[in-house]
């Protein structure tokens, strides 16, 4: 090993969460956070109907999931930092191209370009992130999803802002400027997939190691089901986090201005930072499972403020924070719990087919969501299916908990003989 961080004091596996919170913040909290506010400008400006423009989300979710497949072995097997530079710059040119849309199939064709460009990242980060992490990944996990939130929080109410001054034409411009700097500088410049690339050990692990960690250690596969069960949960709670793009809307259709709609997003975002952070924490201290089902009730309460608090601001505005933790379950939790479940030799590939499938899955759900509302004139109804997915995920959750449990109990009884 070459001990190039023992000389400056800093272990790189810090660089590279630096590196991944840039990326994550500029293409997750800036790029596709305030899109939602950009969108509502949009619809006034050219009066398109609300379902139309959000086929832009349908499209951009699946052609990601089409390509994740792709994308990440490219990743991981060719030029790292090229393959990332590469998917940056289609995110921010195809968003900064958007200032000079007239038409939706514009936008549909911008959809297709984006959803490449943001089609690795989900399982990019984390992997990354549990390559160079041998502790503390779960907290490192969370802290660097949790910049999407920062992000969200920071430049939903400044794009607001910026779309009062300077229209949303410039603004799109500006918002792909900023990120360009955040995704790709970051990828050029400071990117490694893995320690060895750089002649490192992971943080946490010495070159002398006596023992084996928990997480290295072959594990028994689960049966095949196992899989269709995660992939079931994460596929129903992972397409909520699409309704942030609606708040703004929503706002308006209960009679708030714009303002207060930027405000509800920028509170999801602040909910989504937290829940992000805690869950990480969490999960290394009491395990996914646990966690998981904190979350869950936390969502289900946000619902339910929607639903029945439509008349009070400030209960909106708590049920917003607690929505905004769905992205911890969606973004957060998934990569854990296929570690736990699979063991750190595969989870990785587990990891790409379940985003490829949560993708198109996702995609059709989340598609429905401005369509009720066009079609019923309210979105009492997502916040029903939202509460019912809510309810499926903890009950797997709970079953995966005794499965894992039961398997832990079969393997010590294996080792006790």
């Amino acid at each position: 090993m070459t001990p190039e961080h023992k000389k400056s004091g800093i272990h790189y596996a810090w660089i590279i969460m630096v590196c991944m919170i840039l990326i994550q913040g500029g293409a997750t909290g800036i790029l596709t956070n305030c899109l939602g506010v950009i969108f509502s400008a949009v619809l006034s400006d050219l009066s398109f109907r609300a379902g139309d423009l959000s086929l832009y989300y349908t499209i951009r979710s699946l052609t990601s999931a089409v390509a994740v497949v792709f994308t990440v072995k490219l990743f991981f097997r060719k030029n790292t930092r090229l393959v990332m530079v590469i998917l940056g710059l289609l995110m921010v040119s195809s968003y900064g191209a958007m200032a000079f849309f007239h038409s939706l199939w514009q936008w549909y064709l911008a959809a297709v370009l984006f959803g490449i460009g943001m089609s690795c990242n989900m399982v990019v980060i984390p992997v990354v992130i549990n390559n160079w992490f041998r502790v503390k990944n779960g907290a490192v996990i969370g802290v660097t999803m949790a910049s999407s939130g920062v992000c969200g929080a920071i430049f939903s109410p400044l794009c607001s802002s910026l779309i009062s001054m300077y229209g949303w034409r410039s603004t799109v411009l500006i918002l792909a400027g900023i990120s360009s700097v955040m995704i790709l500088l970051p990828s050029m410049l400071l990117l490694y997939a893995d320690p060895a690339d750089r002649g490192d050990l992971p943080y946490g692990e010495s070159a002398d190691r006596g023992t084996v960690r928990a997480d290295e250690i072959e594990v028994p596969q689960p049966p095949s089901y196992i899989f269709g069960v995660c992939v079931l949960t994460i596929m129903l709670s992972g397409s909520l986090i699409q309704f942030n793009s609606q708040l703004p809307t929503f706002a308006q259709s209960i009679g708030y201005p714009l303002s207060v709609g930027a405000l509800f997003t920028s509170l999801s975002m602040i909910g989504n930072l937290a829940g992000k952070v805690i869950s990480g924490v969490l999960t290394d201290r009491i395990g996914v499972y646990l966690t998981g089902f904190l979350f869950f009730i936390s969502v289900s309460i946000g619902m339910l403020g929607y639903l029945f608090g439509t008349g009070n601001v400030a209960v909106l505005e708590v049920s917003s924070a607690l929505y905004g933790m769905q992205y911890a379950v969606s973004m957060t939790l998934p990569s854990l719990l296929f570690l736990d479940l699979y063991g750190r030799t595969t989870y990785k590939d587990k990891l790409s087919r379940m985003q490829l499938i949560n993708g198109l899955a996702s995609a059709c759900i989340s598609a429905a969501f401005p369509y009720i509302y066009d079609l019923t004139g309210s979105y009492a109804p997502v916040f029903v299916m939202a509460i019912v997915f809510e309810l499926i995920g903890f009950s797997v959750f709970l079953y995966l908990l005794r499965y894992t449990r039961r398997r832990a109990n079969y393997i010590n009884s294996i080792n006790d003989r």
